[in-house]
């Protein structure tokens, strides 16, 4: 089973969700939002009220999940930019 890290929770965000979810039921996704955003939380394995600028926030995170979840950022924090290749 594959996990998806999403990071936001905005319109952009519930599309990237359903997009997400509808292709496969194998996947797990967890979202990182400041505000709960409910037509995304219904999609969710786990959902994380915090905000998306707490770098050390994502990075547990990223911890508990790293050997499931891919990391998904519709917008990186520019502390954020080292974590992608």
């Amino acid at each position: 089973m594959r996990g998806v890290l999403l990071v936001g929770s905005g319109a952009r965000e519930v599309a990237i969700a359903r997009k997400i979810m509808g292709g496969s039921s194998s996947v797990r996704l967890h979202c990182i939002s400041s505000v709960t955003n409910p037509q995304i939380e219904t999609l969710c394995h786990k959902y994380f009220e915090q905000s998306p600028n707490n770098v050390g926030g994502i990075l547990s995170v990223v911890k508990i999940y790293q050997s499931q979840s891919r990391l998904l950022v519709r917008k990186i924090p520019w502390r954020l930019g080292w974590l992608m290749p």
